[in-house]
């Protein structure tokens, strides 16, 4: 009986936090599926190749085939590099000196995008010079560049290392300040206010060219930022749009 009551006791003030945090990501999903081109791909995996071809004239007569194949899609991923530059831009310069940032481009497998063949041109063959970055890609480790997809697939693995860069990216002050100045609506407040502009600014910023959410997931993340909005609020906001994980998709 003590020990439920020390349980009860720690975890009530967290556990709403936490529930809030599982309501908030499942918007996300629903919210993810209603962008622009999702319903194509059901349509797409349930029809044959030949329906695909043929579904815009009339023929005379059906064209016989043995077997009808599905057309299986998956969404294209951002790359190691897309990724890194993806962050850089939201986080600021500073984000790139992470310790979690820096393992974005070194792990090839998990990620994707291998070194291309031109960085695997040495840069000593005809005193030709390379990036520094394209040298860095040639000399890494081979069975890792190797193993790494040129079109990624969300895997596990990957969504918790971006987990863990949202995290270090909000508790950084530097970077947190990058992104807050972004969501402010003007530059002489020491807090963007608890707006739903200023929380689809914060929307736009990781689902770029996708349309505005619901209202209920606008409000939802009003609830975390707080009234009145404070940084600690933003942080909450902040992380869980970064590790919702629908904005990864081109």
């Amino acid at each position: 009986m003590l020990l439920n009551k020390l349980i009860n006791k720690k975890y009530s003030k967290t556990l709403p936090i936490t529930a809030m945090g599982i309501i908030l990501l499942l918007q996300f999903q629903n919210c993810g599926q209603s962008f622009q081109g999702e319903e194509n791909f059901s349509s797409l995996s349930g029809a044959s190749a030949i329906d695909q071809i043929h579904s815009d004239y009339m023929h005379g007569t059906e064209v016989e085939r043995e077997q009808e194949k599905a057309i299986e899609l998956s969404k294209s991923l951002m790359d190691r590099l897309t990724l890194h530059s993806f962050f850089v831009d939201i986080f600021g310069p500073n984000a790139a000196n992470l310790t979690t940032m820096k393992r974005i481009k070194n792990e090839k497998a998990i990620f994707g995008g291998p070194c291309s063949i031109y960085d695997n041109f040495k840069s000593t063959r005809a005193g030709n010079k390379v990036d520094a970055d394209a040298i860095a890609c040639a000399n890494s480790d081979t069975a890792n560049n190797l193993a790494a997809p040129i079109q990624p697939s969300a895997n596990v693995l990957q969504q918790a290392l971006v987990n863990n860069i949202c995290a270090e990216s909000v508790a950084n002050a530097t970077t947190y300040k990058y992104i807050a100045s972004q969501l402010k609506e003007n530059q002489n407040v020491a807090v963007a206010a608890n707006t739903p502009d200023n929380v689809a600014k914060l929307f736009s910023l990781f689902y770029r060219n996708k349309p505005l959410p619901e209202l209920r997931l606008i409000e939802s993340l009003q609830m975390l930022v707080g009234f009145p909005a404070t940084d600690n609020g933003w942080k909450a906001a902040i992380l869980t749009t970064c590790v919702s994980n629908h904005w990864q998709s081109l």
